[in-house]
């Protein structure tokens, strides 16, 4: 196992956070990252940018978390993923740079879900309530993905004859069906 930095725990719970709050488990060595995006539960540039931290964070601490968990502080909404309100604002400004950095930020999020394994770490997420779009992507990468029997999930892009993005066909292909035990 890698050496723990002594002060890498207490750089992680001390940080202020807006969107996020985390909860340490030391029996489990589990980082459980709860979110609360305002005014809409959706993947905001803010919330992005503090996710960001932590994994950050997460890496630069090598050994120190082994059970990562996210879920959503939000009732009855895990997330309603892209920010359209951004989005809208983007693309009336004809910001194409910026919708293509927001887009980049997406794709480095899923690319840490993806690999943390890599760095000796597991991942969760405990899905309450409705996930949509980009809500929905963000989840396919987790190692173990948690809907509770009342969640909802969906590609609302497929209203508008789009194909979701960001890789969202992908994952949901190489997924594997759930072999969770009926009541």
């Amino acid at each position: 196992m890698s050496h723990v930095a002594p002060s890498g725990l207490a750089t992680i719970m001390s940080r202020r956070y807006k969107y996020i709050r985390l909860e340490w488990n030391e029996e489990l060595r589990a980082l459980r990252l709860r979110t609360c995006v305002k005014p809409i539960q959706c993947y905001s540039l803010a919330a992005m940018a503090e996710l960001q931290r932590v994994f950050t964070d997460i890496g630069e601490n090598p050994g120190l978390v082994q059970h990562y968990v996210m879920t959503s502080d939000v009732q009855g909404v895990f997330n309603f993923g892209g920010d359209l309100a951004l989005f809208v604002l983007l693309i009336r400004a004809r910001d194409a740079q910026s919708l293509r950095m927001y887009g980049e930020r997406c794709i480095d999020l899923v690319w840490w879900m993806e690999n943390a394994s890599r760095i000796g770490v597991h991942t969760t997420v405990l899905v309450q309530g409705d996930t949509l779009g980009g809500g929905l992507e963000s989840v396919m990468p987790f190692h173990r993905v948690i809907f509770e029997r009342s969640a909802q999930a969906g590609f609302p892009e497929v209203l508008f004859n789009l194909f979701p993005g960001m890789g969202a066909w992908n994952f949901t292909i190489a997924r594997p069906a759930s072999r969770s035990p009926t009541r």
